[in-house]
């Protein structure tokens, strides 16, 4: 369309660390912000600046000028200088969910926390693609439109947009529940004003060549300049140069433009733009730099954001939410600085590990940083809430269960005895039956105590291993009882819960849904006993040479991928109870020219319907990718990955321009290979790529572990650490299921990749809150709960659940009596009906897609003399 304004937007996109280390970045961003507020203060025509969207860039930079606080914060609160929304600019993919939620809830708070007006603005310039969920997200925060430089166009090495491949600027992008913004695409990249020349020809050709270009794929005669780049500095001269432009065009007036000026100019041209639907990944492209091979570059990195994620949602903030419940105060001052840590790790450059070696080794600890204050919140959490439990037994466990859902799960924690060391060891359920259970004495162990109120307490501990399947429903907790020969006759140990559910053999073993045995090359046939459906070849290890870079894998020209499967196996039972079975299988696999061996953990459960792998791997070998293979011989055309919000679709068969003989895909628990009528599901812990080829056998394949010595993209940034030598643990499961059974399948795979359960000892006591509590329970299906949390405003919790299936379903939610109200939320916590709470239950159809937050109101009148009372 023709051009009749044109919104110069001057910025600068700052990566925080990727091809320098953070402090090395920061000492040039400390130069560009000193440079920024003289220019704004000096120049009142330079009217604004775009700050990248991430609040962050102002902590990083006060830390080291807080001298320059008030200047700075002058120019953000007169609009001069826009921040907002986010807290740091993340990549989609390899963040949860909530970590999504999280970083724009948290980036708000910290905005309206220095008084500024943050830019409603879902900006993402250079985001790896854009999750398909974005949309409804965005729309939860009152956010109406969206900027992307990815996931459309077909983006080049050094971030060049091929001119032939040019899609519209703008879109209407929605989610798959139906929830849109308004799409803004960098159909030229986010620099296409960058560095305006002075000299009057070059500008003059400068010009009519970007407003040509914007002009071919503008659906609106307002075009947007994008005045920036990476770690670009400021074009100080940027009002005179654009005085002199306008003095060569009279036909389209020149603009310093902000987004709050830009954005709804296109609002009523919005009827004209296309809608896309869904996940930006580049689907309609060459295939060839979508970048997805950050998804396996640094594994331990992605494996430690897996743990740091899951304690701090599925363990730290319920445990949490439950003190509160129970009258305590919460830690959410320390949740959120865990969470601060955790986003800090969560830029593009960082958590897709396409960074200096020196990046890689501080996210290790911020990581742990984050994970050791989550944990301190967790067990302080959890010993103030069984400090008040009443309980008659003399030692015992609580167990919390962090899923609403029905679950059955296995459990191993620590039972500590202090004084003689007890000859035998039991478990007894609430009805006084023994639990089946395995009970290992691991020594006497160094332990301490740091009581409220006094000194620090030494002591040694005699230490039992215990592990035992758990089943329960709803987010709570349930008391067993733990006693040892002395108090519990040896007669009554012995008969019961003592009856062998296993069927064990030299090679394999079976429960009352699948079994499985090993095969002489060390692969392993799974069988679906409800169907009869057999798998074969699963669990063999295939090894490729890598010529790319922490961006992309590249197969190495004429070279041969190789099988664990053309080596002998050998296999032993290392493991049997009652209620489990581990195998052990010695494989090996040929890595240029070395035979190198892969030892594979394989435990079967009883009632469980998964096989659970755990792979020990020693890489001594660079610029190689190992994966694991699951031939499914499932007749299918699509994929099914569970992400944010959703279990995502996606062809198997890319776009009529795909060259890339790869396809790989991102996932966040599991991915799945279905028909309809079978299905086989493998989930995993913080192992997010995969693959189901288009062969015979649809093989799925999930990398384990890819070796790489350079950085790649602009420059030659060699990086030793990306080749991840030394020893590695993977942990990944397999499903099989029918189409009876695939919702229960895909809530296992998320169930291992997050594990619910959450152990805590406990002693004689007389407390006040009961053995066995329920705070929420869920009667579905298809949903999953996201978070369970204090409220941010402390105004009681927030239950998120979502569906990520395609058909709505109709939820039962009960609550404990001391949740006096429950209203619907938007995702940022702000409340959009009336009390729902009908005797203590809420019935609610939950759309297709669709992300749905409650806020539940807890009664605030407890007894002086007996707080807890309405749990007993």
């Amino acid at each position: 369309m023709k051009a009749t304004e044109l919104h110069i937007i001057a910025h600068t996109h700052w990566d925080r660390e990727w091809y320098m280390s953070f402090e090395e970045h920061r000492f040039y961003l400390v130069r560009f912000m000193d440079q920024l507020i003289e220019t704004l203060e000096n120049k009142p025509d330079f009217l604004h600046f775009h700050l990248d969207g991430q609040y962050i860039i102002i902590d990083d930079y006060l830390e080291i000028r807080p001298q320059m606080r008030e200047r700075l914060l002058r120019l953000i609160k007169s609009d001069r200088i826009q921040i907002g929304p986010f807290y740091v600019l993340q990549d989609e993919f390899l963040t949860s969910g909530e970590a999504n939620v999280r970083n724009l809830l948290y980036g708000l708070k910290m905005c309206c926390g220095i008084g500024a007006e943050p830019l409603l603005l879902g900006y993402f310039p250079d985001a790896f693609g854009n999750i398909g969920q974005m949309p409804q997200i965005l729309s939860g925060f009152g956010i109406r439109y969206a900027a992307f430089g990815r996931g459309i166009n077909e983006v080049q090495y050094n971030n060049t947009v091929n001119p032939e491949r040019i899609n519209p600027s703008e879109i209407i992008w929605s989610s798959p529940d139906g929830s849109s913004v308004i799409g803004v695409m960098f159909s030229h990249w986010y620099n296409n004003a960058m560095q305006l020349p002075e000299n009057t020809e070059l500008l003059s050709k400068k010009i009519d060549d970007l407003i040509a270009a914007a002009e071919s794929s503008s659906s609106t005669p307002f075009i947007l300049g994008m005045n920036g780049c990476d770690h670009q500095p400021v074009q100080t001269d940027l009002p005179e140069i654009l005085k002199k432009a306008q003095a060569m065009r009279s036909d389209i007036r020149f603009i310093i433009s902000d987004f709050k000026d830009y954005l709804p100019k296109l609002d009523d041209y919005k009827n004209n733009f296309q809608t896309v639907i869904g996940e930006l990944c580049s689907q309609n492209t060459k295939g060839n730099c979508r970048l997805v091979g950050t998804a396996s570059s640094h594994i331990p990195l992605k494996q430690l954001n897996h743990k740091a994620q899951y304690i701090l949602e599925r363990i730290a903030e319920p445990l949490n939410a439950l003190w509160v419940l129970c009258g305590g105060k919460g830690y959410g001052d320390q949740l959120y600085y865990s969470w601060k840590k955790l986003m800090q790790n969560h830029p593009h450059d960082s958590i897709c590990a396409c960074s200096d070696d020196a990046v890689a080794e501080e996210m290790k600890i911020r990581f742990k940083k984050s994970v050791q204050v989550s944990s301190a919140v967790a067990a302080d959490a959890a010993k103030s809430i069984v400090k008040n439990i009443k309980f008659a037994g003399r030692h015992g466990l609580a167990i919390f269960c962090f899923s609403p859902f029905e679950t059955a799960e296995r459990i191993e924690t620590f039972i500590d005895f202090e004084g003689e060391k007890p000859d035998n060891v039991f478990i007894t359920d609430a009805d006084g039956v023994v639990v089946s259970a395995d009970i290992e004495y691991i020594g006497k162990e160094f332990t301490y105590e740091l009581p409220e109120n006094s000194f620090r307490v030494p002591k040694y501990v005699h230490r039992f291993k215990a592990e035992f399947v758990v089943k329960a429903h709803g987010i709570g907790w349930k008391c067993f009882e733990i006693h040892t020969e002395a108090y519990m006759p040896r007669s009554q140990a012995y008969a019961s819960g003592s009856e062998n559910r296993l069927t064990v053999r030299e090679n394999g073993a079976e429960n009352e849904i699948i079994a499985f045995r090993i095969c002489r090359d060390g692969s392993v046939t799974l069988t679906d006993k409800r169907t009869g459906r057999q798998y074969y070849g699963l669990n063999t290890f295939e090894n490729a040479e890598d010529n790319g870079d922490l961006y992309d894998f590249r197969e190495k020209s004429n070279s041969t991928r190789t099988y664990s499967r053309d080596n002998p196996a050998r296999w032993s039972l290392i493991k049997k109870n009652s209620f489990s079975a581990v195998f052990k299988i010695n494989s090996q696999i040929e890595i240029e020219g070395t035979l190198y061996p892969i030892e594979s953990l394989i435990t079967i459960t009883d009632g469980v319907d998964r096989l659970d792998i755990t792979a020990n791997f020693d890489n001594k070998c660079k610029n190689h990718r190992l994966r694991v293979l699951f031939p499914s011989q499932i007749n299918t055309d699509f994929s099914l990955s569970s992400g944010q919000f959703d279990i995502t679709k996606r062809s198997l068969l890319p776009g009529k321009l795909w060259e890339n003989p790869e396809n790989t895909q991102r996932m966040h628990e599991f991915f799945a290979a279905e028909n309809g009528e079978y299905g086989l599901l493998v989930a995993a812990r913080g192992l997010c790529e995969y693959e189901i080829m288009r062969d015979e056998s649809r093989t799925m394949a999930l990398t384990l572990l890819r070796s790489i010595g350079q950085i790649g993209d602009w420059g030659s940034f060699p990086t030793p650490g990306g080749q991840c030598i030394g020893s590695h643990t993977f942990e990944y499961a397999a499903v099989p299921y029918s189409g009876k059974t695939k919702y229960a399948a895909y809530r296992s795979g998320r169930n291992f990749s997050m594990p619910p359960l959450y152990a805590e000892q406990l002693k004689i006591q007389r407390g006040s809150l009961a053995p066995e509590f329920t705070a929420v329970k869920i009667e579905s299906d298809r949903c999953e709960i996201s978070a369970y949390k204090s409220a941010e405003d402390g105004n009681g919790a927030i239950l998120r659940i979502y569906n990520p299936t395609e058909a709505d379903e109709r939820i039962t939610v009960s609550f404990n009596k001391n949740v006096s109200s429950v209203r619907l939320t938007r995702i940022d916590e702000k409340e959009i009906s009336d009390n729902l709470l009908v005797n203590g239950a809420v019935s609610y159809t939950v759309s297709a897609k669709k992300i749905v937050t409650f806020r539940l109101c807890l009664i605030k009148k407890y007894k002086t003399e007996n707080k807890y009372e309405a749990f007993t």
